[in-house]
Protein backbone atom coordinates (compact mmCIF):
# COMPACT_ATOMS: atom_id res chain seq x y z
CA UNK A 1 0.00 0.00 0.00
CA UNK A 2 1.50 3.49 -0.88
CA UNK A 3 0.53 5.80 2.07
CA UNK A 4 1.64 9.61 0.80
CA UNK A 5 4.57 11.08 -1.73
CA UNK A 6 6.76 13.37 -0.46
CA UNK A 7 7.50 16.52 -2.75
CA UNK A 8 10.97 17.17 -0.87
CA UNK A 9 11.29 20.35 -3.14
CA UNK A 10 9.11 22.84 -3.91
CA UNK A 11 7.40 23.08 -6.91
CA UNK A 12 7.46 26.67 -8.11
CA UNK A 13 4.62 27.02 -10.65
CA UNK A 14 0.81 25.83 -10.71
CA UNK A 15 0.58 24.05 -13.86
CA UNK A 16 3.55 21.79 -12.80
CA UNK A 17 2.06 21.19 -9.63
CA UNK A 18 -1.16 20.06 -11.12
CA UNK A 19 0.75 17.92 -13.60
CA UNK A 20 2.71 16.30 -10.64
CA UNK A 21 -0.37 15.44 -8.69
CA UNK A 22 -2.23 13.69 -11.29
CA UNK A 23 0.69 11.59 -11.71
CA UNK A 24 1.12 10.84 -8.08
CA UNK A 25 -2.59 10.29 -7.93
CA UNK A 26 -2.71 8.01 -10.79
CA UNK A 27 0.42 5.64 -8.89
CA UNK A 28 -2.45 5.17 -6.29
CA UNK A 29 -0.97 7.57 -3.38
CA UNK A 30 -3.29 8.25 -1.37
CA UNK A 31 -1.63 11.53 -0.06
CA UNK A 32 0.65 14.14 -1.04
CA UNK A 33 3.57 16.37 1.31
CA UNK A 34 4.44 19.39 0.03
CA UNK A 35 7.16 21.85 0.60
CA UNK A 36 6.08 25.00 2.44
CA UNK A 37 7.81 28.58 0.96
CA UNK A 38 8.08 32.13 1.51
CA UNK A 39 6.18 33.03 -0.38
CA UNK A 40 4.48 30.27 -1.43
CA UNK A 41 4.45 30.31 -5.36
CA UNK A 42 0.62 30.39 -5.70
CA UNK A 43 -2.65 31.27 -3.57
CA UNK A 44 -3.14 27.84 -1.22
CA UNK A 45 -6.96 27.99 -2.21
CA UNK A 46 -6.02 26.79 -5.74
CA UNK A 47 -3.22 24.43 -4.02
CA UNK A 48 -6.63 22.97 -2.56
CA UNK A 49 -8.27 23.16 -5.30
CA UNK A 50 -6.07 20.61 -6.92
CA UNK A 51 -6.08 18.55 -3.62
CA UNK A 52 -9.67 18.20 -4.57
CA UNK A 53 -9.62 17.96 -8.26
CA UNK A 54 -7.04 14.95 -8.03
CA UNK A 55 -8.42 13.11 -4.66
CA UNK A 56 -5.16 13.65 -3.40
CA UNK A 57 -5.31 14.99 0.02
CA UNK A 58 -2.31 17.10 1.21
CA UNK A 59 -1.55 15.29 4.39
CA UNK A 60 1.61 17.93 5.23
CA UNK A 61 3.35 20.82 4.68
CA UNK A 62 7.21 20.67 5.23
CA UNK A 63 8.98 23.33 6.57
CA UNK A 64 12.51 22.56 6.33
CA UNK A 65 12.58 25.26 3.26
CA UNK A 66 12.96 28.18 5.66
CA UNK A 67 15.70 27.26 7.59
CA UNK A 68 17.83 26.05 4.13
CA UNK A 69 16.50 28.94 2.26
CA UNK A 70 15.97 32.04 4.88
CA UNK A 71 18.23 30.61 7.74
CA UNK A 72 15.10 30.21 10.55
CA UNK A 73 15.50 28.42 12.93
CA UNK A 74 13.89 27.94 17.06
CA UNK A 75 17.16 27.33 18.25
CA UNK A 76 19.05 29.94 17.26
CA UNK A 77 20.83 32.10 19.95
CA UNK A 78 19.31 35.12 17.88
CA UNK A 79 16.28 36.22 19.13
CA UNK A 80 15.06 37.95 16.42
CA UNK A 81 15.77 34.31 14.05
CA UNK A 82 13.33 33.02 16.66
CA UNK A 83 11.18 34.96 16.40
CA UNK A 84 10.88 35.57 12.52
CA UNK A 85 11.24 31.35 12.92
CA UNK A 86 7.55 31.83 15.27
CA UNK A 87 6.46 33.77 12.26
CA UNK A 88 7.16 31.98 9.41
CA UNK A 89 5.92 28.44 11.40
CA UNK A 90 2.92 30.06 12.55
CA UNK A 91 1.93 31.13 8.23
CA UNK A 92 2.79 27.68 7.71
CA UNK A 93 0.31 26.41 10.24
CA UNK A 94 -2.29 29.24 8.30
CA UNK A 95 -2.09 27.10 5.06
CA UNK A 96 -2.02 24.01 6.41
CA UNK A 97 -5.62 24.83 8.15
CA UNK A 98 -7.06 25.66 4.52
CA UNK A 99 -5.42 21.94 3.73
CA UNK A 100 -6.60 20.29 6.16
CA UNK A 101 -2.77 19.36 6.65
CA UNK A 102 -0.09 18.74 9.35
CA UNK A 103 3.31 21.25 9.53
CA UNK A 104 6.27 19.36 10.09
CA UNK A 105 9.10 21.18 12.01
CA UNK A 106 11.97 19.10 11.17
CA UNK A 107 15.10 21.30 10.19
CA UNK A 108 13.43 24.29 12.05
CA UNK A 109 14.41 23.13 15.26
CA UNK A 110 17.90 23.91 14.12
CA UNK A 111 20.95 21.67 14.23
CA UNK A 112 23.62 21.55 17.45
CA UNK A 113 25.48 23.75 15.04
CA UNK A 114 22.91 26.73 15.39
CA UNK A 115 23.39 25.95 19.35
CA UNK A 116 25.89 23.43 20.68
CA UNK A 117 23.99 23.86 24.16
CA UNK A 118 21.58 20.82 24.22
CA UNK A 119 19.52 22.31 27.11
CA UNK A 120 19.44 25.82 26.11
CA UNK A 121 17.86 25.05 22.66
CA UNK A 122 15.62 22.36 23.97
CA UNK A 123 14.73 25.33 26.04
CA UNK A 124 14.33 28.07 23.00
CA UNK A 125 12.71 25.22 20.50
CA UNK A 126 9.85 24.34 23.49
CA UNK A 127 9.24 27.80 23.98
CA UNK A 128 9.29 28.37 19.86
CA UNK A 129 6.82 25.34 19.74
CA UNK A 130 4.47 26.95 22.56
CA UNK A 131 4.20 30.17 20.38
CA UNK A 132 3.44 28.45 17.05
CA UNK A 133 1.20 25.65 19.51
CA UNK A 134 -0.97 29.42 20.26
CA UNK A 135 -1.14 30.39 16.33
CA UNK A 136 -1.88 26.59 15.48
CA UNK A 137 -4.79 26.61 18.04
CA UNK A 138 -6.35 30.03 17.07
CA UNK A 139 -6.37 28.44 13.06
CA UNK A 140 -7.71 25.08 13.57
CA UNK A 141 -4.56 23.20 13.15
CA UNK A 142 -2.56 20.58 13.97
CA UNK A 143 1.13 20.51 13.22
Amino acid sequence: MKISYLMYEPVPELHELDRRMGRVAELGYRGIELVGTHPLGYPIEEVAALSARHGLPVVSLLSGWSYANEGLCLSSPDAGVRDRAVLRLGEYVGHAARLGALVVVGLMQGLRSDEPDERLANDRIVEGLRKVARVAESEGSTW
